[in-house]
């Protein structure tokens, strides 16, 4: 037998038809959205959504203040303007949004621990941009350990380093807009602005 078809019968062996899914978050309060996807696989015969992998992200757990000074010492005050400028203005659609049968939980924080029975603290290491996402020797073990088929990014930061090889068929990451057109947020603004045709994004 060669070795791409020991490769098959050994896949074959350990997925039993049934994938294995993480969701990595950034809390255990998430959108709609993810709310939603791990509520679907709840009913789905052919997947499981078994973990959370939430990651400490220490930004995210300081005080308002404290990460005002901090992003005003690495950004400028100008741009902490814009940013809180930003913040006021999505308040304000909140409050609009509230009005539409469609959409008045599209900006709500729901528990996912209330659909996603397990889940596990991992520890990114954080570049000095603030975009790049790494992972120290243990949580990649931590993560492998469990065997996931995929693993779906739901929080913050571009993954890069060994978290992209933890599960069996990798990472599915979503960003807004397409990069060959559009870059930056916030998304959907600049196609709006510029009176785009269309709205991208990259899986």
């Amino acid at each position: 037998m060669t070795n791409e078809n020991t490769d098959s019968v050994n896949v074959k062996k350990n997925f039993n038809g049934k994938l294995k899914i993480g969701l990595i978050v950034d809390s255990e309060f998430g959108s709609k959205y993810i709310y939603e996807i791990a509520e679907w696989s709840q009913l789905q015969r052919n997947l499981s959504i078994s973990h959370l992998l939430i990651q400490n992200n220490n930004n995210t757990q300081q005080g308002r203040l404290g990460r005002s000074i901090n992003y005003i010492k690495k950004n400028g005050f100008l741009q902490w303007a814009s940013q809180v400028s930003f913040a006021l203005i999505t308040r304000f659609e909140s409050l609009l949004l509230v009005k539409s049968r469609n959409h008045k939980d599209h900006l709500k924080n729901f528990k996912l621990t209330e659909v996603v029975p397990q889940s596990i603290i991992i520890n990114p290491i954080i570049s000095k941009s603030g975009f790049i996402f790494k992972y120290a020797a243990d949580d990649i073990k931590k993560v492998k350990d469990l065997e996931f088929d995929v693993l779906i990014r739901c929080g913050s930061g571009i993954l890069l380093g060994e978290i992209l090889k933890c599960s069996r068929f990798g990472i599915i990451s979503f960003h807004h807009a397409d990069n060959r057109i559009t870059r930056g947020g916030p998304a959907g603004f600049w196609e709006v602005f510029l009176k785009q045709d269309s709205t991208g994004f990259i899986i």
